[in-house]
């Protein structure tokens, strides 16, 4: 197993925003969860939150945020996965920081499902995961985070018009997929079967900012 850096994700605080803006775009665009690709839980337990991908094919993420770290298990179902059979788990154990082995044996997480896992490294300042040597690994796992990693709006626009086969206003995606405050014009913009007073619930789970009234 080797241990790289991952240049490609942002740090701590900007993950965590880019995480609640996707999942508040796809409350707004989805209002069934179950449809739903991103999502994320402010209330996951005590000093901890939780982000995730679902495709609806298989390949997913899950990242739970400690304090001012983070820890992610993405598995890609076209690749060799490798499954837990302890002699993994104690070698995790050996390489992620102590902080994070919880993660290791939560089972909401499908840990078994793993192509490859990363954390953020708190001394250092960077992210780390582990790879493969299977040269198509990295290229497969980029591509579950590309929304993470994108600086462009325009780039959830092309995704989500595709995914939800709707067309949707760039303008409103903007300001959310920046992380700014919601407002009523923004969700009717964006869904106009809906309101603010909607999304609410959404918007206290995911940890979202609603503008002032």
């Amino acid at each position: 197993m080797r241990v790289l850096p991952y240049a490609a994700l942002p740090p701590v605080a900007q993950c965590m925003e880019r995480s609640q803006s996707l999942a508040m775009l796809d409350a707004i665009l989805s209002p069934e969860w179950e449809y739903r690709y991103y999502s994320f839980n402010s209330f996951w337990a005590p000093a901890q939150q939780m982000a995730s991908m679902r495709d609806g094919s298989g390949d997913h993420y899950f990242m739970l945020f400690v304090n001012d770290g983070v820890v992610a298990k993405f598995f890609d179902h076209e690749l060799d996965d490798r499954r837990d059979d302890g002699n993994l788990s104690a070698e995790l154990r050996q390489i992620i920081p102590v902080r994070y082995h919880a993660f290791l044996s939560e089972t909401a997480f499908s840990v078994d499902e793993v192509s490859s896992w990363a954390w953020f490294d708190a001394e250092r300042q960077l992210w780390l995961r582990t790879l493969s040597d299977a040269p198509e690994v990295e290229r497969r796992i980029d591509s579950l985070t590309q929304l993470l990693t994108s600086r462009q709006p325009r780039a959830y626009v092309d995704w989500a018009s595709e995914y939800f086969e709707l067309d949707i206003s760039l303008a409103a995606v903007e300001p959310i997929f920046e992380h700014e405050p919601l407002t009523e014009a923004l969700v009717a913009a964006l869904n106009d079967e809906l309101s603010l007073a909607d999304v609410m619930d959404d918007s206290r789970e995911i940890g979202y900012p609603v503008a002032a009234t």
